[in-house]
């Protein structure tokens, strides 16, 4: 009898299993790291799950996310996501803009860890400001300025 391939959810379901519930997860068709807020590429070989994890941003994010309480912990896992709407974030994206510094300042080593260190947040990537908050701030800003009648 010839081999029957595995469907991508079943490898998906897999490697959640086996790197743990609280790292990964998946929907059937994406694999989704909660330490990072990213999806990771998967459909083909585990080479690319071994290598987002060696990354030092997953390094750094996973220290960062054992060393908090249960509570925090939680707040990781169900808070700002992507698709979430953050209102720190919000203001971060507005105050890099308004100051006409580039987004992309922020991944800056010193300047990353000064900024979590101080506010106690995660400073989300830029790609993650330029998807989500440049639009709600630039909507802001033109909403800003109009006069009700």
């Amino acid at each position: 009898m010839p081999k029957v391939k595995e469907s991508a959810s079943v490898k998906l379901k897999a490697f959640v299993s086996k790197y743990g519930e609280n790292i990964f997860s998946t929907d059937g068709r994406i694999l989704f790291c909660k330490i990072c807020d990213v999806r990771v590429a998967a459909e083909k070989k585990k080479f690319t799950i071994e290598q987002h994890m060696s990354r030092e941003k997953h390094k750094r994010d996973l220290q960062r996310f054992e060393n908090k309480s249960s509570v925090n912990l939680q707040q990781m896992l169900l808070g700002d996501t992507c698709s979430k709407f953050s209102p720190f974030c919000e203001k971060l994206c507005e105050a890099f803009l308004s100051a006409d510094i580039s987004l992309h300042k922020l991944n800056h080593p010193k300047l990353r860890t000064f900024l979590e260190e101080e506010t106690g947040k995660l400073i989300p990537d830029p790609r993650t400001l330029r998807r989500t908050y440049i639009a709600r701030c630039y909507d802001k800003t033109l909403g800003g300025g109009k006069r009700e009648k």
